[in-house]
């Protein structure tokens, strides 16, 4: 898999250490910057070696992306929004979740491992993915990938 050439990579000052998650355009790494654990989403290197307009488009759709994070980030107090600490032409830095994503918050905490959640715990859940998203909606932006592995969980 092309995601991991950039394995422990130096990245001015960023050390990439390994991969949380991929997307359409983006790879996701757990990493350290200035002596910070962090989570890294870069350009995924494929989309840089595929065809131009797919490449053009993976760049387009990433910065944009990654400028609504800062645009969200400076506009807010709300706190069911993921910090951006900084970011490059290819390179997104976002606070580290503790639990990662809902997906895998869900599947470690599940029945099958002893946890069920209470009504009390889901409402509460629920209600700050509902808080993040009136904000998010607030802006006038549509998320447009709403699901368990976009949400983190803090």
């Amino acid at each position: 898999m092309a995601v991991n050439l950039l394995f422990n990579l130096q990245l001015g000052g960023i050390k990439l250490d390994h991969v949380l998650g991929v997307g359409r355009f983006s790879v996701v790494y757990e990493g350290v910057w200035n002596d910070r654990h962090v989570a890294i989403k870069l350009l995924n290197p494929s989309a840089r070696h595929s065809d131009l307009p797919d490449m053009q488009l993976a760049q387009r759709t990433f910065r944009s992306e990654a400028q609504t994070l800062m645009d969200l980030q400076s506009n807010s107090k709300n706190g069911n929004i993921i910090t951006c600490l900084g970011q490059g032409d290819d390179y997104v830095i976002l606070e580290k979740m503790p639990n990662r994503d809902l997906h895998s918050f869900l599947h470690s905490h599940s029945a099958s491992q002893g946890r069920t959640f209470s009504e009390k715990e889901k409402l509460l859940l629920a209600l700050q993915i509902a808080t993040g998203m009136a904000y998010v909606h607030s802006q006038q932006i549509v998320h447009g990938d709403l699901h368990s592995s976009n949400i983190l969980v803090t």
